[in-house]
């Protein structure tokens, strides 16, 4: 398995932690490119701390005034 690079594709609309049985994680949950309103994207990213996931969490916020 390659190196590969994720696009995000839609609009941020919440941004939060989340426990995870391998350590902490962050989702973004993102409306759909399409636009349609009945489909959202979660974008999860693995984090190896609370700290590191809180601090995630702040950088979208502040990147997309969430």
């Amino acid at each position: 398995m390659g190196i590969f690079r994720a696009i995000q594709k839609g609009t941020p609309r919440h941004v939060y932690r989340v426990p995870h049985q391998r350590g902490e994680q962050v989702e973004v949950v993102m409306d759909a490119p399409t636009g349609d309103s009945s489909d959202t994207i979660i974008l999860r990213i693995p984090c190896t701390s609370v700290a590191e996931a809180d601090d995630l969490v702040r950088v979208w916020e502040e990147a997309w005034n969430l």
